[in-house]
This record gives C-alpha cells, sequence and structure tokens, in this order.
C-alpha cells in the first residue's frame, strides 16, 4: 500500500487500530502520521494508558516498593537536522508522568509535563535504553536525593518468559536482583510475588543481564553462568576467567548491541591514565571471552547505574566515537571503598558527574572538559533549569523541539 492509501484509511479503522496500541507513546506516534490520523485518534485515549510500558509501575512485588520502568530517549530535531541531539532519561514512577532523571543516574530532578497542545512530538524520540529500578515507597526522597552512597547497591533485571506467544502480561515476568556483597540472586516471579534465592556456587556477581532468552551473571573473575526461565537455576557458560579480571578492583559491566554480549572490564590505575578500559565479547561457541580493540569508531557505549547501552557517533555531532560514557562510581571498587573517581574529577563542584574515555588515545576526564560535549545532556541545559523545585509547570522548550499534538 502506498502512503497516499494508508492516510487515506476511513477514520474507524484508524481509531480500531489506536484502541489496540499498548502505551501513550504509540498513541502519540500514531497521531504524527497525517493530519487524518491527527484528528481520527483522541486525545483523551491517552488518559487510560501508560508512557513507557502498559506493565509498569508495578506495585505488587511488596508493600514497600515499587517495579519502575525507565528509558533513555535521544531527541532529534526534525526541522533542523544540524541542531543538537539531546539525551534525555525519564522514569514512570506513577502512570501517566514523567520524571528526569539526571544524566546517567538515579537522581530524579524534576517532573515532564507531557501531554499538554505545546508538547514534544514522540516521533522525535529514540528509545537508546530501556531497564527497570526498583524504588522504595517508604522512603520517596531517596528518588531526589543527590546521595551517591545508594546509587549502585542493587542492579534489577526484567525477565520475560521467552516462549510468550503473545504481549506479555505480569504473569510472564520475573524480576532478578541483585544486591552489593551477596553471594545470591534475589528471583521474584510476579504472578505470584513468590520470592526464592538462587545461589551458583558461592560466587558473588558484578552484573547481570536479559540477554537471547537467558539472565546472564558475571563474576570478579569474569567467569559466566546463566539461568533459564522455567527452572530459574544456574548453569555454566565460560568457565575461562577474562584476561585480567581478577586484577582490577573495579566491578565488570555488561553490555548487549545486535545480538551481542560485551564485557566491560575497568582496570585499575596504569601509567599516566586514571581509567583503563578493556571490551570483550562473548565468545558463545568456544565459551570464551574474545577480547576486541576498543567499540569502533562509529559507536558511543553509555554507562548508567541501571544498564548500559551503545549509540551511533554521527548522532552525536561534534562527538568522537570510540570511547565510553560512564557516570562517577558506575564501576564500584570491591573493596567498598567508595572514592567516586575522586582522582578524575578531583571536586565535586562539576555540573555533570560524567567522564569520558578514549579508547584511540587512552585519554580519561571530565565530559565538561570537552567543548561542546556536556549540551547534549537534556537536565544540563540552562532552560531545563529555570527552579530547583519540582514542578508540573512547563519547560523552557526551543521551538525546534515543539510540535503540535
Amino acid at each position: 500500500m502506498d502512503r497516499e492509501t494508508w492516510s487515506a484509511l476511513p477514520p474507524e479503522l484508524v481509531l480500531s487500530i489506536a484502541e489496540r496500541l499498548e502505551t501513550r507513546t504509540d498513541i502519540m506516534q500514531i497521531r504524527t502520521v497525517c493530519q487524518t490520523w491527527r484528528s481520527s485518534v483522541p486525545l483523551s485515549m491517552l488518559s487510560s494508558r501508560n508512557f513507557l510500558s502498559p506493565l509498569f509501575p508495578y506495585r505488587g512485588m511488596s508493600h514497600s516498593s515499587v517495579l519502575v520502568a525507565n528509558s533513555v530517549f535521544l531527541l532529534q530535531s526534525t526541522v533542523d537536522c544540524k541542531h543538537q541531539s539531546l539525551l534525555i532519561s525519564v522514569e514512570e514512577l506513577n502512570p501517566g508522568k514523567l520524571y528526569v532523571r539526571a544524566p546517567l543516574s538515579r537522581v530524579v530532578t524534576r517532573v515532564l509535563p507531557i501531554g499538554s497542545p505545546n508538547s514534544f512530538g514522540w516521533s522525535d524520540f529514540q528509545e537508546l535504553g530501556r531497564f527497570y529500578t526498583l524504588r522504595r515507597v517508604d522512603r520517596p526522597e531517596d528518588m531526589f536525593s543527590e546521595k551517591r552512597l545508594t546509587e549502585y547497591d542493587n542492579k534489577v533485571v526484567l525477565f520475560v518468559d521467552p516462549n510468550c506467544e503473545t504481549c506479555p502480561t505480569i504473569d510472564d515476568c520475573t524480576v532478578i536482583e541483585l544486591y552489593d556483597q551477596v553471594d545470591y540472586l534475589s528471583v521474584t516471579r510476579l504472578k505470584d510475588g513468590e520470592t526464592q534465592q538462587v545461589y551458583f556456587k558461592g560466587r558473588e556477581f558484578d552484573d547481570l543481564v536479559s540477554f537471547s532468552g537467558r539472565v546472564y551473571a558475571v563474576d570478579y573473575e569474569g567467569r559466566v553462568c546463566s539461568m533459564d526461565y522455567q527452572s530459574l537455576k544456574m548453569s555454566s557458560v565460560s568457565e575461562g576467567p577474562v584476561p585480567g579480571g581478577s586484577r582490577s578492583n573495579y566491578k565488570k559491566r555488561f553490555a548487549v548491541s545486535s545480538g551481542e554480549l560485551y564485557l566491560i572490564l575497568r582496570r585499575s590505575q596504569i601509567g599516566d591514565h586514571e581509567a583503563a578500559f578493556k571490551v570483550f565479547k562473548l565468545n558463545q561457541e568456544k565459551q570464551k571471552w574474545d577480547s576486541i580493540e576498543g567499540i569502533g569508531d562509529d559507536r558511543i557505549l553509555f554507562v548508567t547505574f541501571d544498564g548500559c547501552f551503545f549509540a551511533l557517533a554521527k548522532d552525536f555531532p561534534g562527538w568522537k566515537g570510540n570511547c565510553i560514557v560512564f557516570r562517577r562510581g558506575s564501576f564500584p571498587e570491591y573493596s567498598g571503598i567508595r572514592d567516586f573517581d575522586s582522582k578524575i574529577f578531583q571536586t565535586w563542584k562539576l555540573h555533570l558527574d560524567v567522564a569520558v574515555f578514549n579508547f584511540g588515545d587512552g585519554d580519561c576526564r571530565p565530559l565538561e572538559t570537552y567543548p561542546g560535549y556536556s549540551s547534549v545532556f537534556w537536565s544540563h541545559l540552562p532552560w531545563c533549569q529555570a527552579d530547583n523545585c519540582l514542578c508540573n509547570r512547563g519547560l523552557r522548550i526551543p521551538s525546534t523541539y515543539i510540535k503540535q499534538l
């Protein structure tokens, strides 16, 4: 069917399609196709749907916590392709309301009033990463706190039944939690709320990730095991340690891209470099880690407390590829000593607690020392910091990013 035929669909058929969509994001996107579709899908349909996920936030795990979906979006102007791209990190703690996070952090800075007439065109958004966080309902102030001591105390992965043939429901989901300095994973079936502790050879794990229908975990040596959905039992994937893994002071992190599983190893100080990284790709056939030279000039790797994601360098004008962008403290030390990369940042007075490591020259320094880099982060922009309090008032949004619904 050509474009003219699609735009000529009867309004009742467009509405029938829209009624089958699950999130506000989907509704907003279908309204941006053309004027006919916009008039066929009323704004009132937004009120019954969440933004990020039809299943979350989910309050059924316990009386003290809420499972929250959070996403990192790349915002690019459709009006001016030369305009600076923006990264925005948001979570949906309450249905229909997005909270903006500090860059690559879990700290919330404000409420984003999406859904008004002068709102964003969600067709301009590209989701780069989707993660999950447990929020404590008995300590709501934690999400707005600048405390860095609790940023990486736990990691949450949503494990969806790979055999689910339809859109997954809560009954098809299991939550895997990794806590700091414990030798088990906490596993909760959302269907009945039953929780169990899963051990594997007494190992403490650095990180875990959902990949290829299983959950993978890695220990301090780089040994990998995985869990299947039905039995929730762990089995070994690679018993060979990653080169240099046990000599690192920092916990390792997983990243997934294009059907490949990567491991990021941060080594201890080498020479004059305050941070040095190695990247490995899992060779599933030989059950070992293959060392790779950087991540390629066409890609950038971002590290957050909830997970890692890749982005294309071409989407960040003025940036160089083949680099890692990471939040202060996102590679915790095994010793439990939290100096929060003081040798890199040297001060707490920076507006952004974010650093960049380049594989090409081994240089690692605060992002703010790179001209033009910091402007990519949404909550760093002056017009996004009009006041310091959380509010529902409109943000001062550049006109190139505003699109009438």
